[in-house]
């Protein structure tokens, strides 16, 4: 593997990695602790759809995407 020459351009990569970590641990968080606390499937087909659907929804939300990348005190 060959470093990038350009610093900037591994800074943005870097900065794009943290904010994807970010993003997923805050978007799966907020997930489980609030869309999905108190919901009981029947069985875990049914557990997953719901997690597909509500883990669907929230990656489409820029401003819960905004907000997480300000909890975790990275700049987009």
């Amino acid at each position: 593997m060959v470093p990038e020459r350009d610093p900037l351009r591994n800074n943005a990569r870097w900065t794009a990695n943290q904010l994807q970590a970010a993003w997923s641990e805050a978007l799966w968080s907020h997930a489980k602790y609030s869309r999905l606390a108190n919901y009981l499937p029947d069985d875990l087909d049914r557990l997953r759809d719901e997690v597909i659907n509500v883990v669907g929804d929230l990656h489409h939300d820029q401003r819960l995407k905004s907000s997480f990348s300000q909890t975790a005190e990275l700049t987009v």
